[in-house]
């Protein structure tokens, strides 16, 4: 098991790092002139500003969303870009935890589950199930040990690192299964080879392999903005509205997260077309919402700035790779919560779509027209509080937008209630 440290070291440190470096926040917007710095904090904080009734919101999506597109502003180009908003009728501020109470007889049968589910031609066996975390000892050599030759400490220590499901540790046998999952939620990493067997012919073991490392970069497209394109995957030519549809089935009726929490969902938000020499396959870009409202997320990594009020806060990768049509032949989930609680009162009135647009348009400069791609509304979770892992998020409306001139995109949030603004910059140099 000692080859696979290094891809699970990254994986912790995508999720362990913040979102955002905050140390360079004025240096790196003020020297690209794009962010209006003549706003005063008190400004950024929109006092005493006019708030709509949640449902309101709703009910006037479409024809909020029609105007902006028709009327727009001097600075933003709002005619492709994608709006959400959900069907609710108040949220709340929420607090999160990274733990939950589940034990290892719990967690282990939910891992069979998983395996025998996603996995229907290989036969479950916990000898090859393998816990990682603090190495148990220094040895140069060390290998991550098997879970039941070590069960009654995980159980005294606390269920605090992952689980590793991997049938072909000491070489290839037939149907493998590899499963990589986070502790308590259980969400991680996913390969089922048909991926592999593409780019990497007669491979040894499925891990470690990433889609985005194989397959170059084409296009990409919001679910909202899907053209009538197909290409030619690995079995059969497949359509992006194809995709899409089998996409959802999955995330809807099919994928089964251990340690469920009913109120959140895996949903697609975008679709990528990726290609390995003359044969394509499909990147889908996935959120998870809580009550209909999207954790914040990103679908890049890129380089960023620091967020500009100084603040660290979490945002979630999730993706999927269809090789095939009928298949999804590997995931990398981020979903870290395994608790979710509401506090204090339900949030009725919130501001409003027009509203939260203008500010965006305040906040940026006039010499430039952004293209915007999408604006929704999202819970921001800070970045963990405590070593429990316990943190708080607060809705934002959010919007991304990309200035043509330099192609950085600049994600900008209004609180939800009070309209404060925050924002950073991104690049996409990982395409």
């Amino acid at each position: 098991m000692k080859r696979i440290t290094l891809f699970i070291i990254l994986f912790i440190c995508i999720f362990a790092i913040p979102a955002c470096d905050s140390s360079n926040t004025n240096k790196i917007e003020n020297a690209t002139g794009n962010i209006n710095e003549n706003t005063t904090e008190k400004d950024d904080k929109k006092e005493n500003i006019q708030l709509t009734n949640v449902h309101t919101v709703f009910d006037n999506l479409n024809t909020s969303i029609q105007s902006l597109k028709a009327n727009g502003y001097k600075n933003l180009d709002l005619s492709n870009a994608v709006i959400h908003f959900p069907n609710i009728t108040e949220l709340y501020n929420i607090r999160l935890y990274q733990y939950s109470d589940a034990g290892f007889d719990e967690i282990v049968e939910n891992i069979k589950k998983m395996v025998e589910t996603y996995f229907p031609n290989h036969k479950y066996s916990n000898d090859n199930l393998y816990y990682w975390g603090e190495p148990l000892n220094n040895n140069a050599d060390y290998q991550w040990p098997k879970v039941f030759e070590i069960k009654d400490k995980i159980i005294n220590d606390g269920i605090r690192y992952g689980f590793i499901y991997e049938s072909d540790a000491h070489g290839r046998t037939e149907n493998d299964a590899y499963l990589m999952a986070l502790p308590q939620t259980l969400s991680g990493t996913y390969i089922k080879g048909v991926g592999k067997s593409i780019t990497s012919g007669d491979y040894e073991h499925l891990n470690p392999w990433f889609p985005t490392g194989e397959y170059e970069f084409v296009e990409r497209h919001r679910i909202g903005n899907l053209p009538e394109k197909s290409y030619l995957l690995y079995d059969r030519e497949m359509s992006l509205a194809e995709a899409v549809d089998y996409a959802v089935d999955f995330f809807d009726n099919k994928y089964i997260p251990a340690l469920t929490i009913p109120q959140i969902k895996t949903e697609l938000e975008a679709i990528e077309v990726r290609r390995f020499e003359d044969i394509y396959g499909y990147r889908l870009l996935l959120k998870n919402t809580y009550d209909g409202i999207a954790f914040d997320y990103k679908l890049d990594l890129g380089n960023v700035s620091g967020v500009s009020d100084g603040k660290e806060y979490m945002e979630q990768i999730n993706e999927a790779f269809m090789a095939v049509s009928d298949d999804i032949d590997f995931w990398y989930m981020g979903q870290c919560f395994a608790k979710v609680e509401k506090e204090g009162s339900a949030i009725s009135d919130i501001i409003s779509l027009e509203d939260a647009v203008k500010l965006f348009s305040e906040k940026l400069t006039d010499n430039v027209k952004f293209n915007v791609e999408s604006v929704e509304l999202v819970y921001c979770p800070l970045n963990s509080e405590n070593e429990e892992r316990e943190t708080t998020a607060s809705a934002a409306w959010k919007m991304t937008a990309q200035n043509p001139n330099d192609g950085k995109y600049y994600i900008v949030y209004a609180d939800a209630v009070s309209g404060e603004l925050r924002y950073y910059t991104r690049t996409t140099d990982n395409r």
